[in-house]
């Protein structure tokens, strides 16, 4: 898993760790 260190990328960075784990 990664860590929460994309506070810019959040948005989209979020949405890829949920769907590529």
């Amino acid at each position: 898993m990664y860590t929460h260190q994309y506070n810019v990328n959040e948005n989209t960075y979020s949405s890829e760790v949920k769907e590529g784990g």
